[in-house]
């Protein structure tokens, strides 16, 4: 393993521990349903995570000879996480992993430069104005990302069919971008308050759509400077539209993501042949979702791994192209089904508020055949 993938490796692992803990994926099942008034990290969750986090971390004592990896490795595989707040292990282990990753980057060979083309500002008016009551969830969000949200954030961003108005009413689903500062994600402190203002902010993502299978997209500010375009490929920007005022700029560095892009299409395609092989078939709306979008990203996931980094919603022609002879019947009857979703899940009266009632609900709908595709 080169220092180059080594690195790449280390930083997706980091990247995404810290996109699980600030999407509420670590919470204890008593901290979800009672949250604001209670919070607490699974200490299983968090030594599952700090384990993959030193597992990853292991190879690049062999490319990397600086003190402060070593104090990491030697920090972290022998802390007593029993006799500790799992938390505080795991914002130790996040903020000091981000400083590190920005001494490692500095140490690489130079990359390609290239700038994000985020253009467009996102403007209440225009969504009130095309259904007020179908996105009125995402007014809201984004009320909450610029009041409170805004001090931990470089760069904010609503991308997909949503960001571009080009939507299925019923189906869509609401795709955020968020891009934490140095400063939040480096501070134990800050990155606890926003990961608490960020799981309060699921409300909402829900309740546009309930049956949506991921919390926000998440990166940082240290991220950006050695930036896979795997994660979400710079051509989709162009269809985005900025929530807060850009700090990070146009310019970004990008690392060859070659690897990452094979490994994501290797990964859908074993998912495919092992269900495949076990005659899995859906069983609930949730999961009917979950695989319809599964097929619909695999085109774009195929061109990644052939080096081109196109959008989602460009990516279906395009793979045509290099696909003639290919059987587009399951594509089809995916984007047929994105058409009919015609009826959204309804949400219960605005009382019901707080993220424990979010948790509830949404275990009772995604366990539930509720479906009218």
């Amino acid at each position: 393993m080169s220092d180059h993938h080594a690195l790449a490796h280390w930083q997706n692992t980091l990247r995404q521990v810290l996109s699980d803990y600030v999407n509420g994926n670590f919470l204890r099942v008593r901290a979800k349903w009672s949250f604001p008034i209670k919070w607490g990290i699974s200490a299983y969750a968090a030594e599952h995570a700090l384990r993959k986090l030193i597992y990853a971390a292991y190879p690049l004592a062999g490319h990397f000879k600086t003190g402060s990896l070593t104090a990491y490795l030697d920090q972290f595989n022998s802390w007593p996480l029993a006799s500790s707040d799992p938390e505080t292990v795991l914002l130790a282990a996040l903020t000091q992993g981000y400083l590190l990753l920005a001494e490692l980057v500095r140490q690489l060979p130079e990359v390609r430069t290239d700038t994000v083309h985020l253009e467009r500002e996102f403007e209440a008016g225009t969504y009130r104005q095309r259904d007020p009551d179908y996105f009125s969830p995402v007014v809201r969000l984004v009320h909450f990302i610029r009041r409170q949200m805004v001090p931990h954030l470089a760069l904010a961003a609503i991308h997909g069919s949503v960001g571009d108005l080009n939507y299925a009413r019923g189906y869509s689903d609401l795709d955020t971008w968020l891009v934490l500062d140095e400063a939040t994600v480096t501070n134990a402190a800050l990155l606890r308050q926003f990961a608490r203002k960020c799981y309060r902010s699921l409300t909402d993502l829900y309740r546009f759509d309930p049956l949506q299978h991921h919390g926000h997209m998440i990166a940082t500010a240290i991220d950006w400077q050695w930036y896979s375009e795997n994660w979400l490929p710079l051509d989709t920007f162009k269809h985005a539209c900025r929530l807060i005022p850009d700090k990070l700029g146009p310019e970004i560095r990008v690392r060859d993501s070659a690897l990452d892009a094979r490994y994501s299409f290797e990964e859908l395609e074993e998912l495919m042949r092992l269900r495949y092989a076990r005659r899995w078939r859906p069983e609930t709306a949730y999961e009917l979702k979950d695989y319809l979008s599964i097929l619909m990203l695999a085109p774009a996931l195929y061109l990644q791994a052939k080096g081109l980094y196109v959008a989602k919603q460009d990516s279906f022609q395009l793979a045509r192209e290099h696909l003639p002879g290919a059987n587009w019947d399951a594509m089809r009857y995916a984007t047929q089904a994105r058409s009919a979703a015609t009826t959204r899940v309804r949400w219960p009266a605005r009382s019901s508020s707080s993220s424990g009632s979010t948790s509830r609900k949404l275990g009772e709908w995604r366990r539930g055949t509720i479906c009218s595709w």
